[in-house]
């Protein structure tokens, strides 16, 4: 349980944002960490400050922004608004959990929004958020540890890659929504190993991912990223 006044925490590499009169968030990137995670009993009205949650998600899951939006209760024609309004992935994130914000009021919580990162599939920005609730830093910049084994992947056997993401555990519909929406097999490749990567958190590990190259028939990729 917080005590009276602010809770502080810091997150790295990611922008701001503050709201106005109304409660609609003014976003910034030009800096590299903010603070966040503001509770204030001092006031009539008490709200959890999701302004740093929201920079986590917007950074690392904004391709999954009409899921999110769907999970978070927003009706299909304001999701089509957003869609018509913003050229980018990044600022539909940004503006749907702004709306989502605004709209639901007291019930926008931080479990709530947790819960419906988790439902997108997102473990590894669920885990990011889990850590900012309990005030650890969050470096958004940080390079993943598994990044570099997944240039050699889809630098080494792109066209392979259905078989890797079988191999993974990928369901056949993601798959199928990959080769859709990419024309090359490197793209696809990358992007199987992302989302592997962002759906299974800190259980998606290097052990695995050997194994998965290895019964794709690359033992020598595999040899290459031990």
């Amino acid at each position: 349980q917080l005590s009276e006044g602010v809770h502080e925490m810091r997150i790295k590499g990611a922008g701001h944002g503050s709201r106005n009169e109304v409660g609609q968030k003014h976003w910034s990137d030009d800096e590299t960490s903010i603070q966040g995670a503001a509770y204030s009993t001092s006031t009539i009205n008490t709200y959890e400050d999701l302004t740093p949650y929201f920079n986590v998600i917007a950074k690392k899951m904004s391709a999954d922004w009409q899921e999110l939006a769907t999970n978070l209760g927003l009706p299909w024609d304001q999701i089509r608004k957003v869609k018509i309004q913003h050229s980018d992935p990044y600022s539909c994130c940004q503006e749907i959990l702004d709306q989502w914000r605004y709209n639901h009021d007291r019930q926008a919580t931080v479990d709530a929004l947790i819960k419906a990162v988790k439902t997108t599939g997102n473990q590894d920005v669920a885990e990011k958020l889990e850590a900012v609730a309990i005030g650890e830093d969050v470096d958004l910049n940080a390079e993943d540890e598994l990044k570099p084994y997944f240039d050699i992947i889809a630098n080494e056997m792109p066209a392979d890659w259905q078989q890797l993401a079988r191999n993974l555990g990928v369901p056949f519909a993601r798959i199928r929504a990959v080769k859709q929406e990419n024309q090359d097999c490197w793209t696809c490749c990358y992007q199987i190993l992302e989302r592997w990567r962002s759906k299974n958190g800190r259980n998606a590990t290097k052990e695995d991912l050997i194994k998965a190259v290895r019964e794709t028939g690359h033992q020598d990729v595999a040899e290459r990223i031990e």
